[in-house]
């Protein structure tokens, strides 16, 4: 298909004075998966619900490979399948019984001996999904939702009660899919796995996309610091002066940035990209005779890029902390 996966221009959404969706503007190329990022009560859930036809928008388009998911459903449902953040199936079926059920809905389906395979469903097909952990039903909701190969798939938390190893299998096939041109929009809350699976990351808050781009993009345009965690022993605990004066000489380095401090004996010190080795960060503290009892450097990252947008746990700002051009 010429046209890309998805396109959403300019979508609202309220429920009576509630905005929960303002000029929502979104773009998936086949092949691509775009993972949407945001606390409870962002608006993930509903722009899912929106883009897929659901919920009608009060205002904007959204396409999918060209046609209305409202008023072309018939083109549209075959091509999407979806994974939902509660999914309730009936479960005196057992899960060869539930796959054959999905695969009726669908023409000329082919068989799907295989999803069971690699979702690791095949030695438990015979059992009804009432007995089956929390985990293993996600991954049948998973199967359900592949069983017709749709060129694009909706997956709104999918790793919720998956163990670890089951969470890998699941990130093996969506990263298979990938390499098939089908197209993903993920929401989740785990941030390892945005980052292992985006293509292109999606910020969302209170119904705002407030960032949209490559993982790399976003750390260099919101998370450029790299942060030294520097842990004191007792004797710098004993008073404040002491912390102050490490506090000024750090100040006075043209490497660093900005320092925070949350507590007497340990400091966050924000460093520039550029002098951010291990290497000069210890000829610094030398210099400086500085002997911390830990260290940690650490590069900015996802998690870096959502405190700092979404102001919830901010990164940099957060009080008491020290400027570079404070005295």
């Amino acid at each position: 298909m010429n046209h890309p996966a998805l396109v959403a221009k300019q979508i609202c959404k309220s429920f009576g004075s509630k905005l929960v969706l303002d000029k929502v503007n979104l773009r998936i190329e086949a092949g691509e998966c775009v993972s949407l990022i945001g606390a409870n009560g962002a608006g993930k859930t509903t722009l899912c619900e929106t883009l897929q036809g659901f919920l009608l928008p009060d205002s904007g388009e959204v396409c999918i490979f060209g046609y209305s998911p409202r008023k072309q459903r018939s083109k549209v449902l075959p091509l999407l399948g979806v994974v939902l953040q509660d999914t309730v199936l009936y479960k005196r079926y057992t899960v060869l019984e539930t796959l054959e059920l999905f695969k009726s809905f669908y023409k000329d389906t082919p068989g799907f001996d295989d999803i069971m395979e690699k979702l690791q469903l095949d030695k438990v097909k015979h059992k009804y999904l009432m007995h089956l952990s929390g985990g293993q039903r996600q991954k049948v909701y998973l199967a359900c939702a592949l069983i017709h190969r749709p060129k694009l798939l909706f997956l709104d938390e999918p790793s919720t009660g998956l163990d670890p190893e089951s969470r890998q299998v699941m990130w093996q096939m969506i990263q298979e899919l990938k390499q098939l041109d089908c197209s993903v929009l993920l929401t989740t809350h785990y941030l390892e796995e945005a980052e292992y699976l985006a293509d292109t990351l999606a910020i969302i808050d209170q119904g705002k996309i407030l960032a949209l781009g490559p993982l790399q993009d976003l750390v260099g345009r919101y998370a450029q610091y790299t942060t030294l965690s520097l842990v004191f022993d007792d004797h710098h605990r004993r008073g404040p002066a002491v912390m102050d004066e490490m506090i000024g000489k750090l100040l006075e380095r043209k490497e660093v940035v900005k320092i925070k401090s949350q507590v007497r004996h340990r400091l966050e010190v924000y460093l520039q990209p550029s002098s951010a080795s291990l290497g000069e960060v210890s000829v610094m503290l030398e210099a400086l005779d500085m002997k911390p009892c830990s260290l940690q450097l650490r590069r900015g990252s996802l998690e870096d890029v959502y405190m700092h947008l979404t102001g919830k746990l901010p990164v940099v700002d957060e009080v008491p902390f020290f400027p570079k051009d404070q005295t």
